[in-house]
């Protein structure tokens, strides 16, 4: 037996010569050496990131694990995630996105670990919040300073001349002087929001109830906080906002709450939101009440309804588009009482109803009350509606519709009017001093 140079030993076998292996564990070797190289270099190509993870990826996984963390460790964060179930909306405003930017944003960027999203966030909602406290400040300025004080005046002026000329003292009223009045006078005094009780309070009625849906709502948020649980000590903050399975349509719910975010909800929003509440509810039934006919009433009422829109607005029309989303998706979740039965739950409803009535009791007592000792005309003696009943029932149609003969040419036109009293109501000659000459001349 020799060995040639590849290894291999040449063996006779019978008649014939041929090679075989001379060592079969060698060539198993030289084989699991090549496996070998081919999966280090695998696992090498595997362990090489294909792309650098990015940092909000990073924060979510962070989130995660705090997350988990949380739950695992903490027995009482994880009863407050498991039972918080009674959700308090947050309106899509400006408010809301400050709650939105006071529970998420804030505490991120005091602990240093705010992304470029969440800091021009703060800044812009932080920005719209304060142009809104200035369109609303100036509007309820300049309509206390151009339009309600004027109209106080002119109230007064008119109330102060009645009194003057139609009245020949107190309790004597001179039903001819009043007739004598021109016609643009009696309308001004008659057309005055004072002058028609009925219909101002049924106007100061829904403005007050406006405020009042306004002011339980806010109260019910501001419950909420005080009564929401304590994030426990040591916990991070972003822990206080949450994605739970409960909420589906909600994707940032606020479970819990330090202190510093429980004071600055409340100095930041629910406090500033009950003063403005309280005082446009003042002012604009004030500006009501002042209006000088009832025309102007219906106005003054759609601008004050235009006021209270303007949160909404900038924040509808300004933010983006994502951000609504976000504030639409945030709500407070409060825990709920499991010792509550049926029974209770149903009790609890029908005394819901008894504390609705009671609010709808204050919202028309307030009403009576603001009519009652209303600043617009001092020692009012409301007799302004009896003085006008006449003139008022006066102000009517005298066509009918099925008439075919109510407007005729010619003289038959002067006939016609004076039989059905169209002078009588000042649109003939020498109904007044302020009409005559723009009436006076087609009816000599």
């Amino acid at each position: 037996m020799r060995t040639d140079n590849n290894g291999y030993v040449a063996m006779r076998t019978g008649g014939g010569g041929g090679y075989a292996p001379a060592d079969e564990e060698m060539r198993e070797q030289h084989e699991d050496n090549e496996n070998n190289d081919n999966n280090e270099q695998e696992l090498g190509m595997a362990m090489q990131p294909t792309k650098t993870a990015s940092r909000m990826e990073m924060n979510q996984r962070d989130y995660a694990t705090l997350i988990d963390h949380a739950e695992s460790e903490c027995m009482e964060y994880k009863v407050i995630t498991t039972g918080a179930c009674v959700i308090e909306d947050i309106p899509c405003d400006c408010w809301g996105a400050l709650v939105f930017v006071i529970v998420k944003d804030l505490p991120d960027w005091r602990a240093g670990r705010s992304v470029i999203e969440g800091q021009v966030r703060l800044a812009f909602c932080f920005f719209a919040f304060a142009l809104n406290y200035i369109i609303q400040g100036t509007l309820l300025f300049y309509i206390w300073k151009l339009l309600m004080l004027p109209g106080l005046r002119d109230a007064q002026n008119v109330y102060k001349d009645f009194h003057a000329h139609v009245w020949i003292g107190a309790g004597n009223f001179n039903a001819t002087a009043f007739h004598d009045m021109s016609h643009s006078g009696k309308e001004t005094l008659c057309g005055l929001a004072l002058s028609q009780g009925v219909f101002l309070r049924v106007v100061l009625f829904l403005w007050v109830s406006t405020n009042v849906g306004e002011i339980r709502d806010n109260w019910s948020k501001t419950i909420a906080t005080f009564m929401m649980p304590r994030l426990p000590d040591g916990l991070d903050t972003r822990l206080m906002v949450r994605d739970l399975p409960q909420t589906p349509e909600s994707e940032f719910c606020v479970v819990c709450l330090n202190i510093k975010g429980k004071v600055g909800l409340t100095l930041l929003v629910w406090l500033p939101k009950f003063i403005i509440a309280f005082s446009l509810s003042f002012l604009g039934c004030l500006w009501l009440m002042a209006a000088e006919n009832i025309g102007d009433l219906i106005l003054n009422s759609l601008a004050l309804a235009f006021v209270v829109k303007v949160d909404e607005l900038i924040a509808m029309s300004f933010f983006p588009k994502k951000m609504i989303e976000d504030i639409q998706a945030l709500c407070i979740l409060l825990p709920t009482d499991k010792e509550e039965d049926e029974d209770s739950a149903m009790v609890n409803r029908a005394k819901d109803f008894g504390k609705s009535f009671v609010v709808l009791c204050f919202a028309m007592g307030m009403v009576q009350v603001i009519f009652s000792f209303q600043p617009v005309l001092p020692n009012y003696a409301f007799d302004v509606n009896s003085a006008c009943t006449d003139f008022i029932n006066a102000q009517a149609p005298w066509c009918s519709y099925w008439r075919t003969d109510c407007f005729p040419y010619g003289a038959a036109a002067q006939s016609m009017h004076e039989g059905y009293g169209y002078q009588a109501q000042g649109h003939g000659a020498g109904y007044g001093t302020g009409h005559g000459h723009g009436h006076g001349h087609g009816h000599r």
